[in-house]
């Protein structure tokens, strides 16, 4: 890692997530600033610290807040494994789940699913009242969930097709 970059910052992209493995949402460029727009309100009416889209496969699409307390790059494949795992548990209770949340002694992290494509992460200290964050995320989920279907599949991207087939034989497969 060079010395002018820490925990996944890149010089002269602050705030924006890295170019490396970028995200297969497709979204146009001109939607970064709006997503910003809808992200930063968290922060205020929460007071939410740090704010996080990412795709369903772990890759950053956009980030609000304090980015130099977390490493983008390593904990977004987290939160994407650790909904996908939730996920999968639901489908063992006959249900889907939306929303995840896990709630520490400083801070709260909650995961909501946008779509079927990204996740929002929202963490938020323990004075903010879980109903309220709880609201305020969903206000904001609804209208992540309207930017998508003007977003485009990236190219060389999967065809839609091919990976619904490979899911439903991985659900044959492993149940």
């Amino acid at each position: 890692m060079r010395p002018d970059t820490k925990k996944g910052k890149v010089p002269g992209r602050e705030g924006a997530p890295p170019k490396k493995g970028a995200s297969k949402i497709g979204l146009p460029p001109e939607e970064g600033g709006k997503l910003k727009r809808l992200l930063a309100p968290l922060l205020r009416d929460i007071g939410a610290r740090w704010v996080l889209l990412v795709d369903i496969d772990g890759r950053p699409i956009a980030q609000h807040g304090e980015p130099g307390r977390f490493d983008l790059l390593s904990l977004a494949p987290v939160i994407a494994s650790s909904f996908a795992a939730m996920r999968h548990i639901a489908r063992h209770f006959g249900g889907e789940f939306s929303v995840m949340l896990n709630h520490g002694r400083r801070d709260n992290v909650q995961l909501s699913i946008v779509g079927d494509k990204m996740i929002l992460a929202i963490v938020f200290g323990n004075q903010a009242p879980l109903g309220t964050a709880r609201l305020c995320a969903q206000h904001v989920t609804r209208k992540l969930e309207a930017l998508l279907p003007k977003a485009a599949p990236a190219k060389g991207g999967l065809k839609p097709e091919f990976v619904d087939a490979v899911k439903a034989r991985l659900d044959e497969l492993l149940g």
